[in-house]
């Protein structure tokens, strides 16, 4: 899963698509053509997490915008878009984008896609990370967050614990993979330990929350290529401001979200326990959820314990003027988010 061929041929995949939904849009109506555009990468499949991107993304477009957005097969291959300045804006696995920034690709930090929403899921009723030893556990990518929590995670409770690890992209094919009784154990999102609850009942045990364990590390973030930023700053912005905004609105009318859990994610299942875990969490954090506290705490963690560049600096890997430009037009809401700058 992890072989050139395989890179090449999701990247392929992903560029299909995008060339797709660029020629698509050469069909607009002349109407259309003049609405400016704002192009979004996700490193995989919609999932829970990024439905209050979506509500941004349709209060965008009752803005004036056209929102196109553009599904690839892995992180990897959105940072790469991002870089080439495929998409204007792409979301995924910090640490992806931050070794990216460390070879010199033109990508910053603008906003916080998702809190940490990985949790390590293992088969049986066992209650510790020992029981992996010599079973298949499915991650996402060798550089995406979940895999380096896991990681660290067994190096620190289970140093004897030696699993056979698979990568296994989306997480819900590495669901898929746990319910099948292909894998022993897997890191999956908070939505789909939901799904593991409610479809295998006593099956599965969630042997840790990793947001409870790293509740400051910041994984998931929405960054923007540089050159974009300094050729439109009004688009960066008007896209700041719209995710602060749609993180509020997420966090308290509940069918929104649901509504557009039916639309992204389907009819076919009832997303309210979903809908509940992802506001008590909180998912989507009020005020953008982007401190500089908490990005050198993020980029210290990622040095030390997953081997990226240690001469990176949170200037190098973020911008913060646009978050702080919005809260100050928006006024935060969360006195934390001053403190902790």
């Amino acid at each position: 899963m992890s072989d050139n061929g395989g890179r090449t041929l999701g990247r392929a995949a992903g560029l299909v698509l995008l060339v797709g939904i660029l020629a698509a849009s050469c069909a607009q109506s002349p109407a259309e053509e003049t609405r400016p555009e704002i192009r979004v990468g996700f490193g995989g499949a919609l999932d829970f997490g990024d439905l209050a991107g979506e509500i941004a993304h349709q209060q965008l477009e009752k803005q004036g915008y056209r929102v196109r957005v553009v599904t690839f097969a892995s992180t990897e291959i959105a940072v790469d878009a991002l870089s080439r300045g495929e998409v204007d804006f792409a979301t995924g696995s910090t640490r992806s984008f931050w070794a990216a920034a460390a070879r010199g690709a033109p990508v910053r930090a603008v906003v916080e896609h998702a809190a940490n929403v990985f949790r390590l899921v293992i088969a049986g009723m066992r209650q510790d990370c020992a029981a992996l030893d010599g079973q298949r556990l499915a991650l996402h990518a060798e550089g995406a967050v979940g895999t380096v929590l896991a990681r660290v995670y067994l190096a620190d409770r289970c140093p004897d614990a030696h699993p056979e690890v698979l990568l296994v992209p989306v997480s819900a094919n590495r669901l898929a993979a746990l319910l099948s009784g292909s894998v022993a154990a897997a890191v999956l999102k908070l939505s789909d330990v939901s799904q593991v609850e409610r479809l295998a009942p006593g099956r599965f045990t969630m042997v840790t929350d990793f947001g409870n364990a790293w509740d400051d590390l910041k994984t998931t973030l929405v960054h923007t290529n540089t050159n974009f930023a300094e050729s439109h700053p009004d688009q960066v912005r008007d896209y700041v401001r719209a995710r602060v905004l749609a993180n509020r609105q997420a966090a308290t009318d509940h069918d929104e979200v649901l509504r557009q859990a039916k639309r992204v994610l389907g009819e076919g299942s009832d997303w309210t326990p979903e809908a509940r875990e992802y506001a008590a969490l909180p998912a989507w954090h009020p005020d953008g959820g982007m401190t500089r506290a908490e990005l050198d705490r993020t980029l210290r963690f990622m040095i030390d314990r997953s081997g990226i560049d240690q001469t990176l600096t949170v200037d190098r890997v973020a911008d913060l003027s646009v978050l702080e430009d919005v809260l100050r037009e928006v006024r935060a809401v969360t006195p934390a988010a001053a403190a902790t700058d």
